[in-house]
């Protein structure tokens, strides 16, 4: 018997930041159904012809389970990269990365700078940059609480999911750090304590807003991947509506007065 758990239609978070322009969107249905240990993918795409059967692709507990642990997920999204340049990625853990990935570049527009002040680019890219600090913290949180109702379906998991579940909070530590370092480097050049000479280098070279933007974005990625695979693999055991991700929806119009 199959259980029907709507995972929301696709849409895409909208930056509505002063000096950033967003791609159109592409959005399609997408739905996660559960049925014993398996969670199974459908996806429709809206102007389809009569009749056409959605794509369907089921993955079971090992496999959610191994999109985990953010060691794993490095090697698969490597891998990944390698699929899109031409090479065969496979099916398993592979096509539930694919999966995965196309859902966030749905959810997740790659912002585009119109303004041609290079302060003014670079406060862009720091309210940016805070919105992907606070929806990785928030992804982060929501993991921990994850892994402890994981503890109570899988006890012979349990000491690795308490290790897991400390190397989640002390990341969160790190990233609420790194998020005030960066935020304070960049309201540097944003208020103009930053010399103007000084300033393409802030936005452009390593370390810079831009650079720690692109940086951050795949970092999300990955983290979106545990995040939702941990979410999967929950609702397989509960068997109910998996877990909205956390959403960002702070304009962040006075970073810089914090």
């Amino acid at each position: 018997m199959w259980t029907v758990l709507r995972w929301r239609t696709i849409y895409v978070f909208i930056f509505a930041f002063a000096g950033i322009a967003n791609l159109a969107p592409c959005c399609f249905a997408q739905t996660w159904t559960f049925t014993g240990t398996q969670a199974c993918y459908h996806s429709h795409m809206p102007n389809a012809p009569a009749g056409l059967p959605d794509m369907v692709q089921c993955f079971g507990q090992g496999t959610l389970l191994s999109l985990t642990s953010p060691p794993a997920v490095d090697q698969s999204y490597q891998q990944y990269r390698s699929y899109e340049a031409g090479k065969q990625l496979g099916a398993g853990a592979g096509a539930l990365m694919v999966v995965l990935v196309n859902a966030w570049e749905a959810h997740h527009q790659q912002v585009v700078i119109e303004a041609a002040d290079t302060r003014k680019q670079i406060d862009s890219y720091l309210r940016a940059n805070m919105a992907l600090f606070d929806e990785d913290i928030a992804m982060l949180n929501q993991d921990v609480e994850s892994e402890r109702q994981l503890e109570k379906f899988d006890p012979d998991r349990r000491d690795k999911l308490v290790e897991i579940e400390k190397g989640r909070l002390d990341l969160i530590a790190k990233m609420v750090e790194q998020r005030e370092n960066v935020r304070a480097y960049e309201c540097k050049s944003v208020t103009g304590k930053q010399p103007r000479r000084d300033l393409h280098y802030a936005l452009t070279a390593q370390g810079g807003a831009q650079w720690i933007y692109n940086s951050l974005r795949e970092q999300l990625l990955k983290e979106w991947v545990v995040n939702r695979s941990l979410a999967l693999v929950l609702s397989t055991h509960e068997g109910k509506e998996i877990a909205d991700p956390p959403r960002t929806t702070a304009a962040y119009d006075n970073v810089c007065s914090q």
